[in-house]
């Protein structure tokens, strides 16, 4: 496991413990509403950048199945499609980690501006947490390619998380 990833988990789970156990009081939340608009437009703009920036690490999956018959159809163009797929798969262990670490920074001021812990931040911190469990299976399948299940633990773990960060962008 990487010594990054191991600290995003740790980080997480620090910032979690307290919260779970004494709720809004021990952030003295309750009398924040609204006071702080600009950070949360900048953790709506972080949530967003998070949704945009998912869409390379998830682009590798569908590359490495069209691309490769797109490349026997197209001889002319396999060194640009190749290409494509090595700077794809190149960005998508550094941009996992920085989608986590923005979907953290706008949960944290979403919670911070609006002074509360309500069931939408809920879900987006289950959301966050499936993708850091995956992300850690991910990482782990990168070290040792022949364990297949690493993988599919992976995957599995961030779909869950994509379908439930879809839920929690519908709430909020």
């Amino acid at each position: 496991m990487k010594t990054s990833t191991l600290l995003v988990l740790i980080m997480l789970f620090v910032m979690l413990i307290p919260m779970a156990a004494y709720g809004e009081d021990y952030y003295g939340l309750e009398d924040r509403n609204d006071e702080n608009e600009l950070a949360e437009d900048a953790g709506e703009l972080l949530g967003w950048v998070a949704v945009a920036l998912t869409i390379i690490p998830v682009a590798l999956y569908p590359a490495r199945k069209i691309l490769p018959a797109a490349m026997r159809k197209k001889k002319e163009s396999k060194k640009k499609l190749v290409s494509l797929l090595s700077v794809i798969k190149k960005l998508h262990e550094p941009i996992g980690i920085m989608v986590l670490l923005l979907a953290a920074l706008h949960g944290l001021l979403f919670v911070w501006s609006e002074g509360e812990f309500g069931t939408d931040e809920w879900i987006g911190t289950i959301s966050l947490l499936f993708a850091v469990i995956g992300g850690i299976f991910g990482a782990s399948f990168a070290k040792k390619r022949k364990v297949k299940v690493l993988k599919y633990t992976h995957v599995g773990l961030l779909i869950t998380a994509v379908l439930i960060g879809g839920i929690h962008i519908l709430l909020a």
